[in-house]
């Protein structure tokens, strides 16, 4: 499979993000799985406020949850820009309450991840890192092969509420890419679902993730609801597959291997 980044997408791409050309000082990360970029990017002396879930910078403050942010420590670090996830926990209310300016980082797709490596990297004005970046992960996704069989995919958010993945959320592309078919009812990230609707469609791949919203998931196949059908199981790491970032190459390419060997 042959995946290019064109030179015109990619300029389109980086006058894509408006905010005006500026080297950031201060940054507070509020979207755990930009980590990821702004370490690959060399970026790491710049953070100086992270989340209580990301590791990756010792010397950032933590500032609460990326659901439940603190104002006041975030205030008192005196950002220069804030990256966030989802704006529903960081409206157009509480970014008033900065003189800083926001950068929303929420891809769903493995191009749109490459789209926010150029905005960042012309913003941190390591515009030449950012396209050596991306050049590296077109090289990763150009190792993909086509599948001889295209699977039907689970993807399990949690076992109790049964929640699954839809086509709005990363490991849809993830999957896709990979050479899989991600059964997804809906156009939304997260899909509260039913075990009798499983077992109609029949997947031949049951994904299940392992992490903080899915603690301690049995086997699929030794759920009594599931003994009537015939079908793979892999169990994942939650924060690998469900943090968009330069990693979701990679996973691309270990299930495109994993599906090219079991089917």
């Amino acid at each position: 499979m042959r995946y290019t980044m064109y030179p015109w997408f990619l300029l389109v791409m980086a006058l894509a993000f408006t905010a005006p050309a500026a080297s950031f000082e201060r940054v507070v990360l509020l979207a755990p799985a930009a980590g990821d970029i702004m370490l690959k990017l060399g970026l790491e002396h710049k953070v100086v406020g992270v989340t209580r879930s990301n590791y990756d910078f010792p010397n950032a403050v933590k500032v609460g949850s990326h659901v439940k942010p603190n104002i006041e420590l975030i205030h008192s670090l005196q950002p220069d820009l804030i990256i966030i996830g989802n704006a529903r926990f960081f409206g157009a209310e509480l970014q008033r309450l900065f003189d800083a300016s926001i950068y929303s980082y929420q891809p769903k797709t493995l191009m749109q991840i490459q789209q926010a490596i150029t905005d960042l990297g012309a913003q941190f004005q390591v515009v030449e890192h950012a396209r050596l970046l991306n050049q590296q992960l077109t090289t990763v996704l150009n190792k993909i092969t086509p599948v001889k069989k295209t699977p039907n995919v689970v993807y399990e958010i949690t076992e109790l509420p049964l929640t699954i993945a839809g086509s709005n959320h990363i490991v849809a592309d993830i999957i896709s890419i990979a050479g899989g078919r991600l059964l997804a009812p809906e156009q939304r990230s997260l899909i509260r679902y039913n075990v009798e609707s499983i077992v109609t469609k029949q997947p031949d791949l049951y994904l299940y993730q392992q992490g903080p919203m899915n603690a301690s998931p049995s086997e699929p196949n030794s759920r009594p609801q599931y003994q009537s059908l015939t079908m793979e199981t892999l169990k994942v790491d939650q924060l690998q597959y469900t943090r968009a970032n330069s990693q979701s190459f990679y996973l691309a390419l270990e299930l495109n291997r994993y599906i090219q060997h079991r089917f």
